[in-house]
């Protein structure tokens, strides 16, 4: 359900409760979502550690993916919660079948392109180390596991899309309470099928990582389907209508979520570099740890994000209504929270790192490094929470280009700074967890700095 409308100065205190009101709903949804990665990496743990390594591996391709849908995701939310924001909420109809069509035609194109190159794309990312492989058994095996899982995620791209069209569109009615239910049922169909479909149970065969993937997917698709009947039913079907064409609702979708999917799929394919590079001289081993690490941080990281989808959806309507210092004081109280936040996320990466990643590592050699990951990754929490809320916020607003570039350049940048921390510098797998640090403080400040020179407020949509 739609939460209640701000006032146009509220109280600190009324502003406070309404981010949370938004906030919290965001935050658990986001950790269901996150869930999706650890049911994976929890199930397939008795497969072995090539599974395991397969399955972290394509963290990265999936976040390839949703960079894709999620710049379509956000140009939606953007120009529906203009609409939603100036009262106009029928028009929030139209851009949503505008979007709906886009989908089609992107999940196509990637379902078509993945599963043509599927081959060289995972012998890109578990390329044989220079030199020649220590074991061609495992790397195979690797590969043979990677190529299983992501051939069911591009078959079910537009599924994929889907979700991240229907929590778009009802957070832009400032509504993060539907998404999360609807995840609390994709995460529970997940789990059962990851149980049935993995080891093979009942009357279903055992299909191994591939089993993972299927599970994904549907988990994904029925309650997609079912939210987006939500929200054709309940979007009002009288008020003022959409003059804009399909075709300029597409372009000023684009233009507000490209640089945004440009920024998003520039870091994955930074990582699948990395992969193929720094990651490549320390085998499964290395891949594993940091897929096992990098879900296990997305614990803090979905809690910290809750805050900033709550403050770019209030952002996003504040400035339909022509109301800038609102979206400004948001930002300002979403990020005490950050504070408030990031100290206890950080102390619990650094104190009980062994037991977090003993939920996943069966492995004693993927378990130990995964702690060292934690470890180091603990100190740089509050960054990486400065700057989600920044970001997201300013995104809202519509000013993506300046966050893309900003971002983009430290993403890039890690790429020498794994492989000369890692390698030359003789840090092992240490240097690329530190690597990760440093540009995650590169990345705070240069959002506070495009974010206190305002210009984000001046966005025409």
């Amino acid at each position: 359900m739609p939460t209640t409308k701000l006032p146009r100065n509220p109280a600190a205190k009324t502003l406070r409760r309404h981010l949370l009101l938004l906030a919290v709903p965001a935050a658990l949804h986001l950790l269901l979502r996150n869930a999706y990665g650890l049911n994976d990496l929890y199930f397939v743990k008795e497969l072995g550690r090539e599974a395991q390594a397969a399955v972290s591996l394509a963290v990265m391709v999936q976040i390839l993916l949703s960079a894709l849908f999620e710049g379509l995701g956000l140009g939606l939310l953007s120009l529906s919660g203009r609409v939603h924001g100036a009262g106009e909420s029928r028009r929030a109809r139209s851009i949503l079948k505008v979007a709906l069509i886009s989908a089609l035609v992107l999940a196509a194109f990637v379902a078509i392109l993945g599963l043509s190159m599927l081959s060289e794309y995972v012998h890109f990312l578990v390329p044989t180390p220079a030199g020649g492989a220590s074991d061609t058994l495992r790397l195979a095996g690797e590969r043979a596991a990677l190529s299983e899982y992501l051939r069911p995620l591009f078959a079910g791209a537009f599924f994929l899309c889907l979700s991240t069209l229907v929590d778009s569109s009802f957070v832009a009615r400032k509504n993060t309470h539907t998404p999360f239910q609807l995840q609390i049922l994709a995460i529970g169909l997940n789990f059962v099928l990851n149980w049935l479909l993995i080891s093979g149970r009942g009357p279903f065969p055992a299909l191994g990582v591939a089993g993972a993937a299927y599970a994904t997917v549907i988990s994904r698709a029925l309650p997609s389907l079912l939210g987006l009947s939500l929200l054709l039913h309940s979007l009002p079907k009288s008020g003022p209508a959409e003059t804009r064409s399909p075709l300029e609702l597409v372009g000023k979708m684009l233009r507000v979520g490209s640089p945004v999917a440009a920024a998003i799929g520039l870091y994955s394919l930074v990582y699948q570099i990395i992969f193929a590079t720094a990651f490549s001289h320390f085998g499964a081993l290395g891949r594993a740890a940091f897929g096992m690490g990098f879900r296990l941080e997305g614990l803090a990281f979905c809690t910290i994000w809750g805050l900033a989808i709550s403050s770019g959806s209030i952002v996003s309507n504040a400035l339909g209504a022509q109301n800038p210092e609102l979206a400004e004081r948001c930002v300002r109280s979403s990020i005490r929270y950050v504070l408030l936040l990031t100290l206890p996320l950080a102390l619990l990466f650094l104190l009980a790192p062994d037991f977090l990643a003993a939920q996943l590592a069966s492995d004693p050699g993927v378990r130990q490094e995964t702690v060292r990951y934690l470890q180091i990754i603990a100190l740089s929490q509050f960054a990486v929470g400065l700057q989600g809320v920044y970001d997201q916020s300013m995104s809202s607003a519509g000013y993506t280009l300046p966050v893309f570039v900003s971002t983009s350049f430290w993403n890039l940048l890690r790429i020498p700074m794994c492989k000369w921390l890692a390698l030359d510098a003789g840090w092992g797998l240490s240097g690329i967890w530190w690597a990760i640090n440093f540009s995650s403080y590169g990345k705070a400040i240069c959002s506070w700095l495009l974010f206190r020179a305002g210009q984000w407020k001046k966005v025409e949509l």
